[in-house]
C-alpha cells in the first residue's frame, strides 16, 4: 500500500491485495480494507517507517517480522483478528527531492517470516518508492503549471483592464458598487483576480498607517479600514488586523510570507513557513490573526510598498480553511507580490491622472478668476485716458494699460 502521513493523519492514496503478482487487484477501494481512507498514525509502524532515513548504498527499511509475538504490535486491531490477522510487515519511506520523510509504501502477509527480504525485494521496495515520488513531484508540477498559467492570465486582465471580462469566462462576476472611484476599482478588480488564481478561501486589501507599520505598543488595538474583500462560501466575515499585529508580521516578514497552523491542545499556533526554522508569532499576534481570520489554516500576506512616498500603503491577505490548498513561499508568495506590485503601480499611475487633473483644474480656475478683474482694470484705465489729466498721470495710464 502507499500512503502519505501529515503532523496526524495517515492518508492511504492507492492499494493491492492478491496471493501473487499475476492476482492483484488495484482500485480505489483497496485502501479501506479496514473501513477508512485515513486514520490517525500515531505510534503506528508507518510512523516509525518515515523515521528511518536512506543511507548511501542502504535504503532505510522497517520490518517486522511476526507482529503477533511482538508485544508493540500484537495488539494492533489488524494484527489480533479485529480487522484482520496479518504478520509480516515490511515498509520504506517515500523521500522527497529535499530529503524528507513524507510517507510510506509498506507490503502485510498474514503469514509470519523467518528471515527478513532479500536483496531483490529490497530493491524493488526502493525503486517503487522513487517511482511513487517522480509521479507525485509531475503532479504537484501539473498543478503549479495550470495555477501560473491562471496566474499570468489574471495578471494580463488586470493591466489591460480586462478582468470583468476574464472573470467571466472563468464564472466569477465583479460586484456593482455605488460610485466607486476608480482606485477602488483597481483594488477590488485585483482581489477578485487574487482570489480566483490562488484557490483561495478568502482575501482582503487593508490599508496601512503609519501608525500599523511603526506601532510597538503591545496594547495597541487601533486598525485600519478595509479597502476591499474577497470572501467565499462559509467565510466568516474578516476584520482588519490591528495596528500591532501588522507591525509584528512586517518585522518578521518584511516582504510578506506565509503562515501555517498548528493545533497545539486548543490554542491555535500560527508559524511561519520558509526552508529554515520556522518563526513562531507571539500570543498577542497569534489572537489577532484568530480574531481577524477565523478558521484560518494558511494565511499568506504580503505588503504594497508605495514608492513614491517610500512607504507600505496598504497589505493583501489570503487564506484557505483547509490544508488541500498548501502555499509556497517561492511560488504562490512571489506571485502574490507580483502581483501586489503592479496593482500598487496601477493605483499610483490613476492617483498621478488625479492629481494632474486636480492642478489643471486649479489653474484653469484661478485663470478665470484673475482674468474678470484684469478686464475690469483695463476698461477702467480706458477710461480715464479720456479725462483731462496731467503729462505724468497719462503716461502712467498708458503703461499700465499695455503692460495689461
Amino acid at each position: 500500500m502507499i500512503s502519505l502521513l501529515d503532523d496526524h493523519q495517515q492518508i492511504f492514496l492507492a492499494g493491492a491485495t492478491g496471493d501473487n503478482s499475476n492476482d492483484a487487484q488495484i482500485s480505489s477501494q483497496s485502501a479501506q480494507w479496514y473501513g477508512c481512507d485515513q486514520v490517525s498514525h500515531h505510534g503506528g509502524l508507518c510512523e516509525r517507517t518515515i523515521t528511518i532515513n536512506h543511507q548511501p548504498g542502504t535504503p532505510a527499511l522497517y520490518e517486522v517480522l511476526d507482529m503477533a509475538e511482538t508485544e508493540r504490535t500484537q495488539n494492533l486491531p489488524f494484527v489480533c483478528g479485529t480487522i484482520a490477522e496479518f504478520r509480516h510487515y515490511v515498509g520504506m519511506p517515500i523521500t522527497s527531492p529535499d530529503g524528507l520523510n513524507i510517507g510510506t509504501v509498506f507490503a502485510m502477509s498474514e503469514a509470519p517470516a523467518t528471515h527478513g527480504i532479500n536483496r531483490t525485494q529490497l530493491e524493488f521496495f526502493y525503486s517503487t518508492t522513487r517511482h511513487v515520488m517522480r509521479q507525485l513531484v509531475q503532479a504537484v508540477q501539473a498543478l503549479d503549471g495550470r495555477r501560473a498559467e491562471r496566474y499570468n492570465e489574471a495578471l494580463s486582465a488586470l493591466l489591460n483592464g480586462r478582468a470583468h471580462k476574464h472573470l467571466q469566462r472563468h464564472g466569477t462576476h465583479l460586484p456593482t458598487y455605488e460610485e466607486p472611484t476608480q482606485v477602488e476599482n483597481v483594488y477590488r478588480a485585483s482581489g477578485e483576480l487574487l482570489y480566483d488564481c490562488l484557490d483561495l478561501s478568502g482575501l482582503v486589501f487593508q490599508t496601512m498607517s503609519l501608525t500599523s507599520q511603526h506601532s510597538r505598543n503591545p496594547s495597541d488595538e487601533r486598525q485600519d479600514t478595509i479597502i476591499t474583500s474577497k470572501l467565499g462560501p462559509g467565510v466568516p466575515n474578516v476584520v482588519p488586523l490591528n495596528a500591532r499585529a501588522v507591525h509584528k508580521l512586517l518585522e518578521a516578514f518584511p516582504r510578506g510570507g506565509v503562515l501555517h497552523v498548528d493545533d497545539v491542545g486548543e490554542r491555535r499556533i500560527f508559524a511561519g513557513a520558509s526552508s529554515q526554522d520556522a518563526t513562531v508569532l507571539d500570543a498577542a499576534t497569534n489572537a489577532s490573526l484568530n480574531r481577524s481570520f477565523a478558521g484560518a489554516r494558511q494565511i499568506i500576506f504580503t505588503p504594497l510598498w508605495d514608492a513614491v512616498h517610500n512607504r507600505n500603503t496598504a497589505l493583501c491577505v489570503g487564506w484557505v480553511l483547509d490544508d488541500e490548498r498548501v502555499f509556497q513561499p517561492e511560488t504562490d508568495l512571489n506571485a502574490m507580490s507580483s502581483f501586489c506590485m503592479a496593482t500598487i503601480s496601477l493605483v499610483l499611475r490613476i492617483e498621478s491622472q488625479m492629481m494632474e487633473q486636480v492642478k489643471s483644474d486649479f489653474l484653469g480656475s484661478i485663470s478665470h478668476e484673475t482674468r474678470s478683474p484684469l478686464h475690469n482694470v483695463l476698461g477702467n484705465l480706458e477710461l480715464a485716458l479720456e479725462t483731462d489729466c496731467s503729462p505724468q498721470l497719462r503716461e502712467m495710464i498708458t503703461t499700465a494699460r499695455y503692460v495689461g
